[in-house]
């Protein structure tokens, strides 16, 4: 209720003041890589949205840590690292709106043949300056078909027309 007055003269009006928050949030709703090989680079596009309801602005998307410290000192290496720069930089997303953020990850070279959640990291602001971050889950499948190679290592007795060998093949996987 808003009341004004002049002199004897009073006046009253009535007003709906709607409060509405106006958070950001962030989630990651895509992303382009399901597979790699071990050892592969890749290119990892993901298409991220606003489902808030403000603007959201100063958007990191990426990989945050590539190794953990156990209690005990050890350093256990993740699968997967960022190579160049660890977080792709969006200026602003508004209500509703998408884009794509691209980081590069390596796979390391002895990863098992599996599927592994990534860790993705988001951080970002809204208009007011107020910090936001989260970590989401992305899922990459690591494997690679086989790559079968031979070598003949072995010819018992030498061969000659004619004759009957015996010949002993290497078969190898590369891949």
């Amino acid at each position: 209720v808003f009341k004004f007055s002049e002199g004897t003269a009073q006046k009253e009006y009535n007003y709906v003041v709607k409060v509405l928050s106006r958070k950001p949030d962030i989630e990651v709703i895509d992303s382009s890589a399901a597979q790699a090989a071990p050892g592969q680079v890749i290119e990892l596009s993901l298409k991220i949205r606003n489902v808030g309801s403000g603007l959201a602005r100063d958007i990191l998307v990426g990989m945050e840590e590539d190794r953990t410290v156990t209690s005990t000192g050890v350093v256990v290496e993740r699968e997967f690292s960022a190579l160049g720069a660890s977080f792709d930089f969006v200026k602003g997303l508004g209500p509703g709106k998408e884009t794509n953020a691209t980081i590069s990850l390596a796979v390391n070279p002895e990863a098992e043949q599996k599927t592994y959640t990534v860790p993705i990291k988001l951080k970002y602001k809204d208009s007011n300056g107020t910090p936001y971050s989260e970590t989401t889950y992305i899922g990459i499948q690591v494997n690679q078909e086989p790559e079968l190679d031979a070598v003949i290592s072995e010819v018992e007795p030498p061969a000659f027309p004619g004759s009957i060998s015996e010949l002993t093949i290497d078969l190898f996987n590369v891949g």
